[in-house]
């Protein structure tokens, strides 16, 4: 996660010159792992879902994730339900377009999904006592929970059964479920250790918007969270 935001502000920073952020060509056998900005041209903008704050449930399926030197290694999927955004209100998205289930670049397959990705944005939509736009308030998941296995890697990852929702105060957003694995480190496509500790948005605000008690937050880290490092 740390990772994620640091070239996030980089390439904030050089959006001035171009929208997108591209790792260098890897030698043979290192690492294919490929950063970009995805956004449209368009006018309608590029839609993605932003799952930082969401909550999952095991599917008792299976899902392919890329690895950074190709192939595919599988974990347990679970399915998380995120709000799906669009680029003309909060920017630019990060994509790792390599890693995930991403197939090279940001690109929808089709109109019926659209790619989990990652931004700064806040307040966005959360599902607290219902669903409202609310200011991120990211925490910790300490390694003496021993959830390194059961949170949710959301980065780069397909969404489908795009809807509408009602939003607390009226109003409607669109989610989307987002098939994400279970115990996958973010960018080596490996196991987590359960004794790993993560970051999540999950649980971080209470229902009236303000942030959550430490309780609160600690028990949304048994939830099957979206988090990352």
């Amino acid at each position: 996660m740390k990772l994620i935001i640091r070239l996030l502000a980089l390439a904030i920073s050089a959006m001035a010159i171009t929208y997108t952020v591209n790792a260098a060509p890897a030698p043979s056998g290192s690492s294919k792992t490929s950063i970009e900005l995805c956004k449209s041209n368009q006018p309608e903008g590029y839609e993605f879902a932003l799952c930082a704050a969401s909550t999952c449930t095991p599917t008792g399926k299976r899902i392919a994730v890329n690895t950074p030197r190709g192939g595919k290694r599988w974990f347990r999927e679970s399915v998380c339900t995120c709000p799906v955004l669009n680029t003309n209100d909060t920017g630019p998205a990060i994509a790792n377009v390599t890693g995930g289930n991403m197939q090279g670049s940001c690109a929808r397959p089709n109109v019926a999904t659209v790619w989990s990705l990652y931004s700064l944005v806040s307040p966005f939509p959360q599902e607290t006592a219902g669903w409202q736009s609310v200011t991120a308030y990211p925490h910790t998941c300490s390694a003496s929970l021993n959830q390194g296995r059961e949170y949710a890697n959301c980065f780069s990852f397909k969404c489908d059964n795009i809807r509408t929702q009602a939003v607390d105060g009226g109003g409607t957003i669109k989610v989307a479920d987002c098939h994400c694995p279970l115990g996958e480190d973010v960018f080596s496509a490996l196991p987590a250790a359960p004794a790993t500790s993560f970051f999540t948005d999950a649980g971080g605000a209470a229902s009236d918007g303000t942030e959550a008690t430490a309780e609160a937050q600690q028990a949304a880290c048994y939830d099957h969270p979206v988090g990352g490092f």
